[in-house]
C-alpha cells in the first residue's frame, strides 16, 4: 500500500492500518468512516476488524469475477469494480478525498467523455478497440450518447443487471441521472446544444417535465482553467490545482514530487 503503509506475508496488520487512519485524519478525512458490505446489511461498524490479508483481497476479486466471468466486466474499470467492491466486500473504510494527488491527462478516454467536443478521435479508437460502437455500448434504457453522466448510468445500469440484479435496494436514480446531466451541461459549452438535445430525449423518454430540471444557459468566453485553489463544498478541505504543464511536470514521479513539496509536514505520533 502506499503513503508509507507497507505489507509482510500478505498481510496489512493493524499497527499498519492504525497509522494510515492517523494519517488521513491528521489531514482533514474527519468523513472517514468504516461499513460492511452492500451484499449485507449496509449499516456502520462500530469495531471494524483493522487488519486484511491478501487471500481475502484475492477472495473479493474471485466473488465477483464468479457474476461474469471475470472481474473488469464492463464500462470504465474503476467505476465498474468500486460498484462490485462495495457491494461484495465485507468491511469498507470510505472517505470523500483521495490520499494525495489526483491528475488528469488530454489524452485519455475519460478525458474525451469529459469534454465531448474536444474528443472524437480518442474515442473513435476506443470504440474501434472495443469493436462497438456507441449504440451498442450504452444500455438500452438509456440513449446512445457520449455524455458522461449517460455513461455512468450504463455503468450502474450493467453492473446491477450483472450482480445483484434481484437486489430491490439497489435502482439507478434517473431522475438525479438527468438533473446532474442538467447542471453540469456547461462543463463543455461547445457541445451545449447536442447535451442539451439529449437530455430532452431523456425526459421523454422516463416522461420528466423537462422545466422540471433546473437547466443553466449556455457559457459564453473562454472557460476558467482550473488552477489555484479550488473551494470545495462547505466545510470541505480545498483543493490546489496545477498546472503541470506550465510547472514543466512531464511524468508521474515529477508531479508526486511537486505535490509532496507543496503539502504540509506531517508527523504522526
Amino acid at each position: 500500500m502506499g503513503n508509507g503503509v507497507s505489507h509482510e506475508g500478505g498481510r496489512v496488520d493493524g499497527q499498519h492500518l492504525r497509522t494510515l487512519l492517523h494519517a488521513l485524519q491528521a489531514c482533514g478525512y474527519d468523513a472517514l468512516r468504516f461499513l460492511n458490505g452492500a451484499a449485507g446489511r449496509r449499516k456502520e461498524l462500530a469495531h471494524p476488524r483493522a487488519e486484511v490479508t491478501l487471500e481475502e483481497l484475492v477472495e473479493l476479486v474471485e466473488r465477483v469475477a464468479a457474476k461474469t466471468g471475470k472481474y473488469f466486466y464492463v464500462g470504465a474499470p474503476d467505476n465498474y469494480t468500486g460498484i462490485a467492491n462495495a457491494y461484495f466486500g465485507r468491511n469498507i473504510g470510505k472517505f470523500e478525498r483521495g490520499l494525495s494527488i489526483g491528475g488528469n491527462s488530454g489524452a485519455s478516454t475519460g478525458c474525451a467523455y469529459f469534454f465531448r467536443s474536444k474528443g472524437a478521435r480518442r474515442r473513435q479508437d476506443y470504440h474501434a478497440e472495443e469493436r462497438k460502437s456507441i449504440a451498442e455500448i450504452i444500455h438500452p434504457a438509456l440513449i446512445p450518447s457520449v455524455n458522461l453522466e449517460v455513461n455512468w448510468a450504463d455503468i450502474q445500469l450493467r453492473a446491477k443487471e450483472a450482480l445483484f440484479p434481484g437486489d430491490g435496494r439497489f435502482q439507478v436514480p434517473m431522475a438525479k441521472m438527468l438533473a446532474a446531466m442538467a447542471a453540469n451541461i456547461n462543463r463543455d459549452p461547445d457541445s451545449y446544444g447536442e447535451t442539451l438535445e439529449e437530455l430532452r430525449q431523456l425526459c421523454a423518454k422516463y416522461e420528466v417535465d423537462p422545466a422540471s430540471l433546473a437547466v443553466p444557459p449556455r457559457s459564453q468566453g473562454e472557460k476558467v482553467k482550473l488552477q489555484g485553489l479550488v473551494g470545495g463544498a462547505p466545510g470541505a478541505a480545498q483543493t490546489l490545482a496545477v498546472n503541470c504543464v506550465e510547472a514543466g511536470v512531464h511524468e508521474v514521479a515529477s508531479a508526486a514530487r511537486l505535490a509532496s513539496a507543496l503539502l504540509p509536514a506531517l508527523t504522526i505520533q
